[in-house]
């Protein structure tokens, strides 16, 4: 599980176009606390879908 900002720097984009992935339903995410979680698997879908 990743955190935003891994998420961002392995995805070679910006955390906020992260977190709008996870707003949009584009990327699933489980919260815990404040923190969103993504699963490596599920960024490497929403990556490649996004080039």
């Amino acid at each position: 599980m990743l955190t935003v900002p891994e998420a961002a720097r392995r995805a070679k984009r910006d955390p906020e176009t992260v977190r709008r992935w996870i707003r949009s339903g584009r990327l699933r995410s489980t919260r815990v606390g404040t923190q969103h979680l993504i699963d490596e698997d599920d960024l490497i879908r929403s990556s490649r879908t996004a080039r």
